[in-house]
């Protein structure tokens, strides 16, 4: 896997670092979590689907470095019923300092209303020692619009209001309520390739000055069975980022996919 973000702590140690961005991905650095990207997308009447991914590795020269990560994501459909249920979390220690401390639970149902729109609610923790967040939960809920609905062509935009409660490094906590919105587009190259793309705009409902801006876009190429190769741009933007974070940050990953 490669990556490059230009959000980066500057007083991490090179080897450190490197195995860090290696082991990582883009997820670490997420003000908001891309939920949209990870449903199952171009299926044939799934009724079941799950993913898990766990690792150690253990590592010793002049320092010891211990990274555990690991991911499980549920996704049921029945009739016009779906849930979803994706957990994930990362931790890096180096020389008996904590690097990274990072994971998130979300939970969501969608209930299908017509072939034009779906009623959605969802809850989520979240803890990311790099964007110093502590503690982010929030839960909500709303409509998602089937703008297109075809074998190989997918649009959606949701729109939603969300209760979020944060607590940041230094004993700061703010509760809020947000509007959250987003546009998702998946288009099925050939066989083998799927473009995706999704952005998310969250700003606060009394203050529309204070926002979150995300988009993401992948393309996935399968290679040979479940093997795929992925290639990923992100972006996000927080008009409220804590002081020690920049407003802006981006990544480029690319990697290879396994999914049984």
């Amino acid at each position: 896997m490669l990556l490059f973000n230009q959000n980066i702590p500057l007083a991490m140690k090179p080897f450190s670092l490197i195995i860090i961005l290696f082991l990582l991905g883009q997820s670490m650095y997420a003000q908001i979590v891309n939920i949209e990207d990870r449903r199952t997308t171009f299926t044939d009447s799934v009724g079941w689907y799950e993913n898990l991914d766990v690792g150690f590795s253990f590592s010793q020269n002049k320092k010891s470095v211990s990274t555990l990560h690991g991911s499980f994501q549920i996704e049921v459909h029945q009739k016009k019923r779906s849930f979803l249920s994706i957990s994930q979390f990362t931790f890096v220690k180096a020389g008996g300092e904590r690097f990274v401390n990072q994971g998130f639970q979300h939970l969501r149902f969608t209930r299908e209303l017509s072939s034009k729109f779906s009623l959605e609610s969802f809850g989520q923790i979240q803890y990311n020692q790099l964007i110093f967040i502590k503690l982010r939960a929030l839960a909500g809920g709303g409509l998602r619009f089937h703008l297109v609905d075809k074998k190989k062509e997918k649009v959606n935009f949701g729109l939603s209001t969300m209760y979020e409660y944060d607590e940041e490094q230094g004993d700061v906590s703010r509760d809020d309520i947000r509007m959250s919105t987003y546009f998702s587009a998946a288009i099925r190259m050939g066989e083998n390739a799927i473009i995706s793309s999704t952005s998310y705009f969250q700003p606060l409902i009394n203050k529309m000055a204070d926002y979150r801006l995300s988009t993401e876009t992948q393309l996935r190429v399968t290679l040979l069975g479940n093997v795929a190769f992925i290639n990923t741009f992100s972006l996000t933007y927080d008009s409220r980022a804590p002081e020690e974070e920049v407003n802006t940050s981006y990544n480029l990953t690319s990697g290879i996919s396994y999914v049984f």
